[in-house]
């Protein structure tokens, strides 16, 4: 686990690299860095303008946070997971996705069969599988590749059932 101080510098790091990319895009923002217990910087950019960093279903933002995390890469040697956040675009993502994930599960059980979700994004899918993880009755799992990578949301007992087939067929 890094140093305080470390973290710190490193935390320094990203800020600086937000803000000088906020600059050569002539875009007025103010990104400010902070680390969490987990040790993944997350930094919180303030602007007048929201819309124009987050983009088309937080496509913009997720590029900005690629290339943040590619030049601390490049800088300090190290894999560092980089959060970046306009206004509390990814917080209120997340309340929203939990609810799309809990109104599938719930499908999936009533249902009794597999529910396809549209393609996502692989930080979106991810907060699709947290929000399953924590429903009792349904599991979820991705799907495809590239491009068009879904989760499908299962009830329990289609996963008892495969489990059943695999073992009987010895796999």
């Amino acid at each position: 686990m890094p140093s305080n101080k470390k973290m710190k510098n490193k935390e320094k790091l990203a800020e600086k690299i937000t803000n000088e990319l906020l600059s050569l895009l002539e875009i007025k923002a103010k990104g400010l860095a902070t680390s969490d217990a987990a040790n993944n910087i997350r930094v919180n950019i303030e602007s007048e303008d929201p819309g124009i960093l987050i983009g088309y279903h937080g496509e913009t933002l997720r590029a900005i946070q690629t290339i943040i995390g590619l030049i601390v890469f490049r800088k300090v040697g190290e894999w560092l997971r980089i959060i970046v956040d306009v206004g509390n675009y990814r917080e209120e993502r997340e309340v929203k996705l939990g609810e799309l994930a809990r109104r599938s599960a719930e499908r999936a059980r009533f249902l009794a069969k597999a529910v396809v979700m549209p393609r996502m994004p692989p930080d979106d899918r991810r907060m699709i599988h947290l929000a399953v993880s924590k429903i009792e009755g349904v599991f979820s799992e991705s799907v495809g590749e590239g491009q068009q990578r879904r989760v499908v949301i299962k009830p329990e007992e289609e996963n008892t059932k495969e489990s059943l087939v695999n073992e009987s067929l010895g796999q």
